[in-house]
């Protein structure tokens, strides 16, 4: 995702309202070259790397199985207090 596209989303959001946000820099995938000893990806590879990011099924639907059960937990909670 293109960083503009994320500052677009943002500009819309009152600056105190609370997100989730699973982000990776690049910076990250070249701190872990460097700690595995393996040249940094280039221009070409990070894109790559973002692309499989933004395209894997299984990546979504890990997340959206940990928000729903975020929210059956809070359902839960809020079902006790009662």
């Amino acid at each position: 995702m293109k960083v503009e596209h994320i500052l677009d989303l943002l500009s819309k959001l009152d600056k105190n309202d609370e997100v989730f946000c699973l982000l990776y820099l690049r910076e990250e995938a070249n701190d872990y070259a460097e700690q595995n000893e393996i040249p940094e990806p280039n221009d070409e590879e990070w894109s790559q790397i973002v692309h499989h990011m933004n395209t894997d099924d299984g990546i979504y639907e890990e997340a959206s199985g940990s928000f729903v059960w975020a929210l059956e937990k809070m359902i839960d909670k809020r079902e006790k207090t009662k």
